[in-house]
C-alpha cells in the first residue's frame, strides 16, 4: 500500500462516498475506486460495502480506520523530521488540551525558544483519547491532559491542580448596588481533588490516589476542618448559578465526578460545550454561567467582563504530562525540565 491509498480511504470513510472523496483528494472517481481496490488487496480484506446510500465501512474497515489515521500521522511526522532545514538539530511535537494552551504552554514554548533556538516546535490541540493514541503511536513527544489512561511504555507525571471556578458576565449584587464586590476565592468552599507531586507509571497499573475522605465528597469549614457535605441548605447554596442559563463544560471524567459531588441533583442543561473556550464564548454572547480554570478566567475577571458567582464552589482537577518511557528525542529532557520549572513558578 502507499500513503495516497490510506489518505483516500480516510476520505471515503469520512464522507461515505467515493464521489465526494474524489473531490476532496482531487482525483477522478475511478482513481478512488482503484486505490481502494489496491488497498483491499494489500490488506486481504474488504473495507467498504457500496450501495445506493454510498459507501459503508465493513467490520474490517472499521478496524483499519484507527490504524489508517496513525499511518498518515506517522508519515507526516517523518516527512517533517526528514525535511528539517539544516539550522534545526531536532524537532519536538507537543499536544495538549486547549485550556492548557491558554497562558501556560505558550510560556513553555517561549522558554524553549530561548533555551533551544535550534529545535523546531510543533504544537497541537487535542482531547485525551487522541492525545494518548498519538503518544503511543510515537507521533507526539509530549501530551498534556486532565484524564490520562493506561498505556504500555508510558510515563505519566502529575503537574498541578487546575482550579475551576464558576463565572458569569453578570456582576454580583454588591457591584450592581455600587459597592465593591469580593472576587477573592473563598477557600472554605474548596472541593479538592488532591494531586500528588510524583511521576505515575500507568503501565504498571498505578493510579492517581486521592484521600479516602475526599472521595466521599468533603468540604472544608472555615477552621480548615473537613466536613461532609450533607447540609441541604449548603447544597442549595452551592446550586447558585447552575440553572437554565448554565453551560456544562465537559472537562472529562474527573471533573464529572467532582461536579456530581457538589451538584448531586444536576440534570443536563440547555447548553453544553466540549471545551472551556467555547463555554466562555457562549456566556459572553448570551449570559449564563460555566466552570473554567481560574487561570483562563483571570484576564476577564480583572477587566470586569466576568465575575465569580457568589457562594459557588471551587473544583480542582489535576493536569498531567504524558511521554514515552524510552525516547530517542534528545530534547525531551529539556522540554520536561522547562515544564516543571514553570509549574514551580506558578505554584509560587
Amino acid at each position: 500500500m502507499d500513503i495516497d491509498q490510506v489518505k483516500t480511504f480516510l476520505q471515503v470513510a469520512a464522507h461515505g462516498s467515493f464521489l465526494e472523496a474524489a473531490s476532496r483528494v482531487h482525483v477522478t472517481q475511478s482513481t478512488v475506486s482503484a486505490r481502494i481496490q489496491n488497498l483491499e488487496q494489500a490488506l486481504g480484506a474488504r473495507l467498504f460495502i457500496r450501495n445506493r446510500a454510498g459507501a459503508i465501512l465493513t467490520p474490517a474497515g472499521r478496524r483499519f480506520l484507527r490504524h489508517a489515521k496513525t499511518l498518515v500521522l506517522t508519515y507526516e511526522q517523518a516527512r517533517h523530521d526528514v525535511g528539517l532545514p539544516s539550522r534545526f538539530r531536532a524537532s519536538l511535537t507537543i499536544g495538549a488540551r486547549i485550556a492548557l494552551w491558554d497562558e501556560f504552554l505558550p510560556r513553555w514554548a517561549a522558554q524553549m525558544r530561548r533555551l533551544a533556538p535550534d529545535v523546531s516546535l510543533n504544537t497541537e490541540i487535542g482531547f485525551e483519547e487522541d492525545l494518548m493514541r498519538r503518544v503511543i503511536a510515537g507521533t507526539l513527544d509530549l501530551a498534556l491532559m486532565y484524564g490520562p489512561s493506561q498505556g504500555a511504555g508510558l510515563r505519566v507525571d502529575y503537574l498541578f491542580d487546575e482550579t475551576l471556578i464558576l463565572v458569569t458576565p453578570d456582576p454580583p449584587p454588591a457591584d450592581r448596588m455600587g459597592r465593591e464586590g469580593d472576587c477573592a476565592l473563598d477557600q472554605a468552599q474548596v472541593q479538592i481533588f488532591q494531586g500528588q507531586d510524583q511521576a505515575l507509571d500507568l503501565s504498571k497499573g498505578q493510579e492517581h490516589n486521592q484521600a479516602p475522605d475526599l472521595a466521599r465528597g468533603l468540604d472544608l469549614d472555615r477552621g480548615g476542618n473537613q466536613k461532609l457535605m450533607r447540609d441541604p441548605a449548603q447544597v442549595q447554596a452551592y446550586s447558585a448559578g447552575v440553572d437554565d442559563d448554565y453551560v456544562y463544560v465537559d472537562w472529562g471524567p474527573t471533573f464529572y465526578a467532582e461536579h456530581r459531588k457538589v451538584y448531586p441533583d444536576f440534570e443536563r442543561p440547555a447548553r453544553t460545550a466540549n471545551i472551556g473556550w467555547l463555554g466562555l464564548q457562549l456566556i459572553l454572547a448570551d449570559r449564563g454561567t460555566c466552570f473554567v480554570p481560574e487561570r483562563v478566567a483571570a484576564a476577564y475577571l480583572r477587566g470586569g467582563c466576568l465575575h465569580r458567582v457568589p457562594d459557588s464552589p471551587i473544583l480542582r482537577m489535576p493536569a498531567y504530562v504524558v511521554y514515552p518511557r524510552e525516547s530517542d528525542n534528545e530534547v525531551l529532557a529539556t522540554a520536561l525540565g522547562v515544564l516543571r520549572e514553570l509549574v514551580t513558578e506558578q505554584a509560587a
